[in-house]
């Protein structure tokens, strides 16, 4: 996964001025609670997150769960469109 997450950025990045990707946070020990607070605050714009439409191998998890997962080798990233 890590590989294919790598394409996409360098996909993204070949393309100049049209890089759809604003920012990019490296999800790590705080899980989401912590990368999409810092992204959303970096951006300045604000956000609202559907915890339920976050991809995970496990769907029994609460949102408080998915929330609060460690997530290590996962990025989210913020685009433009």
């Amino acid at each position: 996964m890590q590989r294919r997450c790598q394409e996409v950025i360098d996909a993204c990045w070949s393309l100049g001025p049209d890089n759809p990707i604003v920012a990019i946070h490296d999800v790590g020990a705080g899980g989401l609670a912590n990368a999409l607070p810092e992204l959303v605050h970096d951006s300045g714009m604000g956000g609202a997150f559907e915890l339920r439409s976050i991809p995970s191998a496990d769907s029994g998890l609460s949102p408080m769960e998915i929330w609060c997962n460690e997530s290590q080798e996962r990025f989210v990233l913020a685009t433009s469109e």
